[in-house]
């Protein structure tokens, strides 16, 4: 029988209490992305480096770990980032006590969870993971991958995330939200983009939301091709 896969995800934790275990240049690197996602960070460690003086806002415990860190605050996640394999054990059992997803930065494959190799191109966010095989590879994998995104589809992403509210509160139903996410993502919106820009964008994405919205006008068919931007025949 194959070994199973990690799962995949994308975490929120804006404003979820992360710790980590460890004050050297690994805990930098997961404070920085943990900062970057909104989190609340505590650090526990006897000494640090000096770059956690530049992360902000970050709380900074001096002080060797024992068990009663892990029991300070309901942590959403916690790290063991030492470079004491003995600390970080110690720190997962803890966490697993108390029922707390850990990530064993010196050893992931005993740990709940990894990063995976990541990388920002506007709003579109690429994770490569091989499963702990090779992360010289994924990186190398992340790199190929974030080139090759056209920067356009990238530009769209942004648009896309400030029209979701409007989406929400226009669209009431889940059909037709689908029908129009679709067509957002779709030739014809890219299209436009490519041409018009910006406005051209806005203007054919009030277009869709007339179009399923308006009493006197008919609901698009769930037939329609969203990457053609027109009806495909029966």
């Amino acid at each position: 029988m194959p070994a199973p896969t990690p799962y995949p995800l994308f975490l929120s934790l804006a404003r979820r209490d992360v710790l980590i275990v460890g004050g050297g240049v690994v805990a930098v690197r997961k404070a920085q992305g943990l900062l970057d996602a909104g989190a609340r960070v505590t650090i526990v460690s006897p000494a640090f480096n000096d770059a956690f003086h530049k992360l902000k806002p970050i709380k900074c415990v001096r002080a060797r770990y024992t068990s009663a860190h892990m029991r300070r605050k309901n942590w959403c996640l916690v790290f063991a980032a030492t470079d004491v394999p003995s600390v970080n054990q110690r720190v997962q059992k803890d966490a697993a006590g108390n029922n707390i997803l850990c990530c064993r930065c010196d050893n992931p494959d005993r740990g709940d969870f990894a990063n995976g190799a990541t990388a920002s191109v506007g709003s579109v966010v690429i994770s490569v993971s091989t499963q702990g095989a090779s992360p010289g590879l994924a990186a190398r994998i992340r790199e190929q991958a974030a080139n090759g995104i056209d920067p356009l589809l990238a530009r769209l992403a942004e648009l896309h995330r400030a029209w979701r509210p409007l989406i929400r509160k226009s669209i009431h139903t889940i059909e037709h939200r689908r029908i129009i996410l679709q067509r957002l993502a779709g030739e014809e919106m890219i299209a436009r983009l490519r041409r018009q820009g910006a406005k051209g964008a806005q203007k054919l994405l009030r277009q869709y939301l007339a179009e399923l919205t308006s009493p006197t006008k008919k609901t698009p068919s769930s037939k329609r091709d969203p990457q053609r931007g027109r009806r495909s025949r029966a």
